[in-house]
């Protein structure tokens, strides 16, 4: 049995995929899930999740969500331990 008939391609989804983390466009079916769920992992920051189409909608930063600004210093300048 080859490797493409145990592991199928991935669905393809309407809206092209786009990772909303890393802006990857690639993504690998990596399993099933116990209740025979896919489980899908963005090829460029490893995030995994369910439903490609529905990830991909997925804005974090317009939709209020706040993230780090790791193009700053992010480093605490207090040990966590000092307070």
């Amino acid at each position: 049995m080859s490797i493409a008939a145990r592991n199928p391609a991935p669905p393809r989804p309407r809206t092209p995929f786009k990772c909303p983390i890393c802006r990857s466009q690639v993504y690998l079916h990596i399993g099933d899930s116990r209740d025979q769920r896919p489980i899908f992992e963005c090829a460029g920051c490893s995030v995994m999740f369910r439903d490609p189409e529905r990830f991909t909608r997925f804005e974090p930063y317009t939709s209020g969500i706040s993230a780090p600004d790791f193009s700053t210093n992010w480093k605490s300048s207090t040990s966590r331990d000092e307070k």
